[in-house]
């Protein structure tokens, strides 16, 4: 089970890091929003899983905390849209960030059906409140951040020399 999990989540961030980012590209262009500060593609790759780390440290504080839903999601996404303008900030990446961190979650949906997992207060639909099948709101932004950093890692394995910017 753990090998299959590992194969599983090794596949999708080889497609989120390396296949998808040109596929958006060609919907959203090359554009950047703002210029992120000049660091090399390896610097980008490890401050964008240093930080996804601490986004979803944050995401289970968070799901502990008595927080309105609505302010542990806001939360969650000003972290999420600070990392990815700290470190990418182009319009390709929001786009795929965005696609997945909406689509993650719900492609869960038949996995927790199978009882592959669960979570222990889901208020996500399309299932409703309570109900064993649903998911949770934080789960959504956990996915941005993680597409964010596949976007780094895959840039920097696509580097010529592994350290350029």
């Amino acid at each position: 089970m753990l090998l299959s999990t590992c194969v599983r989540c090794g596949g999708a961030d080889a497609l989120l890091g390396s296949v998808l980012p040109a596929v958006a590209e060609r919907v959203a262009g090359r554009g950047r929003v703002l210029d992120p500060p000049a660091l090399s593609a390896r610097s980008r790759a490890f401050g964008a899983v240093a930080s996804t780390v601490v986004i979803i440290k944050l995401s289970e504080a968070l799901a502990l905390a008595v927080l309105p839903i609505n302010a542990a999601v806001g939360a969650l996404l000003a972290c999420c849209l600070v990392q990815w303008a700290a470190l990418d900030a182009a319009w390709s990446s929001l786009l795929l960030a965005c696609v997945v961190g909406i689509g993650g979650p719900l492609a869960e949906l038949p996995f927790l059906g199978l009882g592959c997992w669960h979570y222990l207060s889901p208020d996500y639909f399309p299932f409703g409140v309570g109900d064993e099948l649903g998911i949770n709101y934080i789960t959504g932004p956990c996915y941005f951040a993680v597409t964010t950093d596949a976007i780094a890692l895959g840039r920097w394995f696509a580097s010529s020399d592994g350290d350029t910017p």
